[in-house]
């Protein structure tokens, strides 16, 4: 349906956006309206992203039924009448790109948030009686939602949004756009959410084909989350072992990589490994020599050093329910030791933004977890309190959880349901308390700060460190 590669030159954009303007113009002699709104929209895209021409030809060919979820009957109409923890507007206006905010003023464009793969949905579209015309896609994010716009027959144009999977990230997405047509003071009889019967399956097919050609070794290491961040400081690893196995006057500590790491020049760019599995779970395989411990003669008081190859295969932040399908891909596979990373607001106003602590347990939907966490040995220990949606957190909400819970995120509730079962796991995770819901909103947290980028490096060091030892 859409090759990347066929994208359109820019010298050539112009062309296009112009034809498509006329038809714009053309349409709108019965909806001047949408008329303006479309035709200023093509003027200034959405920054960031590619545009592209939608290939109708075998677009009748659809793989699969889709249904409507009726929304309206869920706790969602509550939700959007609630008072919440944080500034609505501005969460809004960092998440949805302001072109978009701008063309949904216009109340006869109607919205659907459609669940599901790109290709699945510019198949299913017809059958909404759309026209499918142009699209956005993020450049340089290979697993971003994509921005479609198709006409029915009498010429009026509707926006869909899809490239979503994950049960958490679909009720995440409608959310923000079922706020932002709150916000706007529109009707939401111009908002639907679809998905195909096989939403649920999805994810799990996804990760399944992300991970179909890895070969798994004994010592490989896992890294979810702050991808970016773990990129950088594989490069000082990297730098920093090098030195260290050839001047034995430098020890293996976190004391001496900050000096080792403040003594070398910041290059322009990080280099980064090529990226491996596919468009919906990407990742990065990162292979460092390190210093490692190991027993001999078969008894546990005897320890050597020596040094050895580490793998680390590193995700960025995967979000929600699908955390934990690619976890549960990866224990089949023959992955044993993994670090997570990321942030959370915390519920006990005592805790500094930037403060890590270290998850024992996690509560959600009436389910209650465990976290076999080994970073408690550096960090303080934080019961989870589990939502789909920072947009979940309203008022009511937390007077109800911060009585017996120290955090709240997204992924954790289904990561440790993942490990239920399963033996001899290495399992080290950290969250950064990113913000104080209902005090210090999370759309103020600052993540390139010099004390949160040391904060970063302490994690991963410690983390790589004691995986390596256990």
């Amino acid at each position: 349906m859409i090759n990347q590669k066929d994208l359109y030159s820019q010298k050539f954009m112009f062309f296009f956006i112009l034809v498509l303007y006329l038809m714009t113009q053309h349409v709108g002699l019965s909806n001047p309206d949408q008329s303006t709104s479309i035709a200023a929209f093509l003027k200034i895209g959405i920054k960031g992203y590619e545009f592209f021409l939608l290939d109708t030809d075998d677009v009748q060919k659809r793989n699969c039924i889709w249904k409507k979820k009726e929304w309206l009957e869920e706790n969602i109409p509550e939700l959007l009448n609630s008072k919440m923890t944080l500034d609505v507007e501005s969460y809004l206006k960092k998440r949805i790109p302001s072109s978009l905010f701008r063309i949904l003023q216009n109340n006869s464009i109607r919205l659907i948030v459609a669940g599901g793969l790109l290709k699945d949905t510019i198949r299913q579209m017809p059958f909404w009686g759309l026209r499918p015309i142009f699209g956005f896609i993020q450049k340089r994010d290979i697993n971003s939602k994509a921005y479609l716009f198709g006409r029915n027959k009498k010429g009026e144009w509707t926006l869909v949004i899809t490239n979503i999977f994950g049960r958490d990230r679909i009720t995440h997405v409608f959310l923000e756009y079922a706020f932002l047509f709150q916000y706007l003071e529109r009707s939401f009889d111009g908002l639907e959410w679809q998905e195909p019967e096989n939403y649920n399956e999805i994810t799990g097919e996804l990760c399944a084909g992300a991970l179909s050609s890895i070969d798994v070794r004994p010592d490989d290491i896992v890294v979810f989350g702050y991808q970016s961040s773990f990129n950088v400081f594989a490069w000082y690893l990297q730098k920093f072992s090098e030195a260290y196995f050839l001047n034995k006057k430098i020890k293996w500590s976190l004391e001496e990589f900050r000096q080792f790491k403040k003594s070398l020049p910041r290059p322009n760019l990080f280099p980064r490994p090529v990226v491996r599995g596919n468009d919906a779970f990407p990742y990065w395989e990162y292979e460092i020599c390190l210093p490692c411990k190991h027993k001999v003669r078969k008894t546990s008081d005897v320890i050597c050093s020596s040094k050895k190859n580490i793998r680390f295969l590193s995700w960025r932040n995967v979000y929600g329910d699908a955390a934990g399908s690619l976890i549960a891909e990866l224990l089949k596979k023959g992955i044993r030791r993994f670090i997570v990373f990321g942030n959370a607001g915390t519920l006990n106003f005592q805790y500094p933004i930037g403060k890590i602590i270290a998850p024992t347990s996690v509560n959600s939907n009436n389910a209650s977890y465990v976290i076999p966490n080994q970073a408690t040995k550096f960090y303080s220990p934080g019961k989870v309190v589990g939502v789909r949606s920072i947009l979940e957190e309203s008022r009511a909400w937390l007077n109800n959880a911060q009585h017996s819970n120290d955090l709240v995120e997204v992924e954790h509730a289904s990561i440790a349901n993942s490990l239920i079962g399963w033996e001899n796991i290495f399992f080290f995770s950290g969250l950064v308390v990113s913000d104080h819901p209902g005090r210090l909103d999370i759309t103020k947290f600052q993540e390139s700060t010099p004390e949160i980028l040391e904060a970063k490096d302490t994690f991963f060091f410690e983390a790589i460190k004691s995986a390596i030892d256990y």
